[in-house]
C-alpha cells in the first residue's frame, strides 16, 4: 500500500504555540495568504509586500514564497522545529556549506556554531531572500493559486511504486484543487508548464509532447490509490481549517479559506477523485500572445493560462 498522507497535528502545535520560543510559528501564520487571495507583488513605492502559500504534508507543514520553500515545521518530541535552506539565511555564497538552518526553542546557529536568538524581522528578510530566486513554472503556479480558492496542495509529491516508475526522483504534481461538482466535491489534479518548456512542445502535429506521457504516468498512480488519496486529502482540509483558526487569531486580516475546503474539512462533505489529470500552459511569449492552438492531447484537457491575468479572468 501506497504511503500518502497528508495531515499534522495541529491541536499539539496548538499547544507547543503557548510557549513564547515558538512565536516564530505565529509568525509564518501571520504570512499566511490562503489560495484565492492575491499574489504580493515588488512595488515601487516601498518593500515588497510578504506572503505566503502553505501546504500539508505527512506530519508537517511547508510554507512557500512564490515557490520556494521558507519553512518546513514538525514537531519532534512535542516541541516545534523549523528548517530553512541556509542560503536565505546566510546567502546564496556563504550558505552552501550547510543545507538547512534549525530554529528551534527559538534560536538557531549560525556558521560559527554560535546561539543566534529568532526575531520577527530576520523571517521577514528570509521571505524577501527567497522571493530573489523565484521564477518560471514555480512564479506560474503562484499565480494559479492566487485565482483557484480550492488549491490545497502544492508540489504534491507521489510515493515510489515500482510497479509504474523507476524514476529515483519523486515525480511530484504541481496542483492539487478541490472543487464543487454537483451535490458533493472532487479533487482535481494540475500540471502547469510554460509555453517554452520542450516538454510541453512538439513539431510532429500528430505525436504528442512528452509532458502526456508524464501525465498518464500519474493518472495511473491516482487510479490505483484513489481511496487513500481522496482520505488523506478530507484530512487535509480538515487541518487547514483548524490552522485557519489558530492564524486568524494571528493576524485578523487573513482572508478566508475556500468554500470547498471548508465543506470537506468542517462538514465532511461528500468527496470524490476526478481522475483525468489537467494540463495548463502559460502562454505568454514575450509580446503577450499565444502560439498554443490545440485544446487536448490524448484526451487530456488543456487550459491556457497568462501570467498576472485579469480579476476578471479566472482559471
Amino acid at each position: 500500500m501506497s504511503r500518502f498522507k497528508r495531515k499534522f497535528d495541529v491541536d499539539r502545535a496548538k499547544e507547543a504555540l503557548r510557549a513564547p520560543e515558538n512565536a516564530w510559528l505565529k509568525d509564518l501564520l501571520g504570512y499566511w495568504r490562503p489560495a484565492g487571495s492575491p499574489q504580493s507583488a515588488v512595488s515601487a513605492q516601498g518593500p515588497p509586500a510578504d506572503h505566503l502559500r502553505l501546504a500539508i504534508r505527512d506530519g508537517y507543514l511547508s510554507f512557500y514564497r512564490a515557490g520556494q520553500s521558507v519553512a518546513n515545521v514538525k514537531l519532534v518530541k512535542d516541541r516545534l522545529q523549523w528548517e530553512i535552506h541556509s542560503k536565505y539565511v546566510f546567502g546564496s555564497e556563504t550558505g552552501r556549506n550547510q543545507d538547512y538552518v534549525k530554529v528551534t526553542r527559538g534560536r538557531f546557529r549560525d556558521q560559527d556554531g554560535a546561539e543566534v536568538e529568532y526575531r520577527g524581522d530576520l523571517l521577514h528578510d528570509w521571505i524577501l531572500t527567497a522571493s530573489d530566486d523565484a521564477e518560471g513554472e514555480k512564479l506560474f503556479v503562484d499565480d494559479l493559486v492566487a485565482y483557484q480558492a480550492g488549491a490545497i496542495d502544492l508540489e504534491a509529491c507521489l510515493p515510489a511504486d515500482s510497479e509504474l516508475w523507476t524514476d529515483k526522483s519523486a515525480p511530484r504534481m504541481d496542483l492539487v484543487t478541490v472543487e464543487r461538482c454537483g451535490d458533493h466535491y472532487r479533487l482535481a489534479f494540475w500540471e502547469a508548464k510554460l509555453v517554452g518548456n520542450n516538454e510541453a512542445r512538439c513539431k510532429d502535429p500528430i505525436a504528442a509532447p512528452k509532458v502526456i506521457a508524464q501525465l498518464k504516468k500519474y493518472e495511473k498512480w491516482l487510479a490505483k490509490n484513489r481511496e487513500i488519496v481522496c482520505e488523506a486529502y478530507r484530512r487535509c482540509c480538515s487541518d487547514l481549517v483548524k490552522l485557519h483558526e489558530i492564524a486568524k487569531a494571528v493576524n485578523p486580516a487573513i482572508p478566508d479559506l475556500g468554500a470547498a475546503i471548508i465543506a470537506v474539512g468542517r462538514e465532511s462533505a461528500p468527496l470524490c477523485l476526478d481522475g483525468t489529470l489537467r494540463l495548463i500552459i502559460d502562454a505568454t511569449d514575450g509580446e503577450g500572445s499565444t502560439s498554443i492552438q490545440r485544446t487536448s492531447w490524448t484526451g487530456f484537457p488543456v487550459r491556457v493560462g497568462f501570467r498576472a491575468p485579469a480579476p476578471s479572468s479566472r482559471i
